[in-house]
């Protein structure tokens, strides 16, 4: 914003990074979405849905946090990701490491998303999960971990309408 400003008010500047932070994230959702195989219409609606939530809306109107500036990285990163896993070219590996890197130095909060990002998609990619329905036998040391759980539950639950009761209203 600092070379912007000979030429427009500090107002100007912040809508203009607002409005393109939400164009740019509700782009980033719709060609997500188009590599998914959407037709334009519903990628079209999607990134609307994405860009005009109204928790943006709140977040921007309130000042509650300034976060949601570089809220575009996010699916513009899992874009890049997405065509890593079709094409596996190494154009596309880079292009996916320059998305992180924008995410980096947009906002690092969303640097441990990619990541976690990442490791999902290799996983996806690389090691799908087969699941076997079945019945297990429950061995005791399993049974032992069960019933400590459930009296865990049990525990939390009871603590739960104990604060509801004293007349807590949040929890953090």
């Amino acid at each position: 914003g600092f070379f912007l400003q000979p030429f427009l008010s500090l107002p100007a500047i912040f809508n203009l990074f607002v409005l393109s932070a939400l164009i740019l994230g509700g782009f980033g959702v719709l060609v997500v979405a188009c590599e998914w195989g959407a037709g334009w219409g519903a990628s079209f609606v999607a990134g609307c849905v994405f860009a005009f939530s109204p928790e943006s809306h709140l977040l921007f109107t309130q000042r509650i946090t300034l976060d949601h500036m570089s809220i575009q990285t996010l699916p513009l990163f899992l874009w890049t990701m997405l065509r890593v896993m079709r094409t596996r070219r190494p154009v596309d590996a880079l292009l996916a490491a320059l998305a992180l890197t924008v995410t980096w130095g947009c906002d690092y909060y969303f640097f441990p998303v990619c990541a976690v990002l990442i490791a999902f998609f290799y996983l996806v990619a690389e090691r799908p999960l087969a699941f076997e329905w079945g019945r297990r036998a429950d061995a005791g040391a399993l049974a032992f971990a069960r019933r400590g759980l459930d009296a865990l539950l049990v525990a939390d639950a009871l603590w739960l309408a104990w604060s509801l009761r004293s007349g807590q209203q949040e929890f953090h």
